[in-house]
């Protein structure tokens, strides 16, 4: 083999090895990259957690509070009945007989 021959082989071996090396760097990284990523992703799925109990306790209390509504109305009828009901019957005040002078009271 001429020595034209080696350095082509030689090139060739090289370039492949560069190719291979930086080929397994980006891997290297890309793993990198996943494992943050997927690191991250559960840093957030504990907010996901929360957003979710969250608005399950909103979901709870907005159901209380409209139970709470309707049973606010129905007493605000049931008082306005009541008022409306004593107000028709109207109160009568047996009348005062009028007072008697003294006799021999000095006026």
């Amino acid at each position: 083999m001429t020595p034209s021959v080696w350095v082509a082989m030689a090139g060739l071996f090289a370039g492949l090895f560069v190719q291979v090396a930086v080929f397994a760097f980006m891997l290297g990284r890309l793993s990198q990259r996943v494992t943050t990523l997927e690191r991250d992703g559960s840093a957030l799925q504990g907010i996901r957690d929360a957003v979710t109990k969250l608005t399950v306790q909103m979901d709870t209390a907005q159901g209380d509070i409209s139970h709470i509504s309707r049973d606010v109305s129905g007493l605000q009828r049931s008082l306005s009945n009541i008022v409306t009901d004593r107000a028709s019957k109207a109160l009568e005040l047996p009348p005062v007989p009028a007072r008697q002078r003294r006799r021999g009271a000095s006026t």
